[in-house]
């Protein structure tokens, strides 16, 4: 899969891929960021909920569940 240089990092999109910890191994990244994990801790952090952050609850429940499943689904469709 061809990434685009930035800054020394090898940015990689990775969409459609039910199993992500083979696809980390086989191409050698490091980890692999997630919008819905990253939402999620700002929510609980912060307790933000306008604009696309209203999807998600400051609960740390919300996060435990998160982590436990390796990502999170999001509550309801953003704006």
């Amino acid at each position: 899969m061809p990434g685009a240089r930035n800054g020394g990092s090898d940015l990689r999109v990775l969409r459609g891929r039910p199993q992500l910890s083979p696809l980390v191994q086989d191409t050698g990244a490091d980890g692999i960021w997630t919008d819905d994990f990253h939402h999620q801790v700002r929510v609980v952090l912060t307790g933000e909920q306008d604009g696309y952050y209203a999807a998600y609850r400051p609960d740390v429940a919300d996060l435990a569940r998160c982590i436990e499943r390796g990502g999170c689904t999001r509550a309801s469709p953003g704006p």
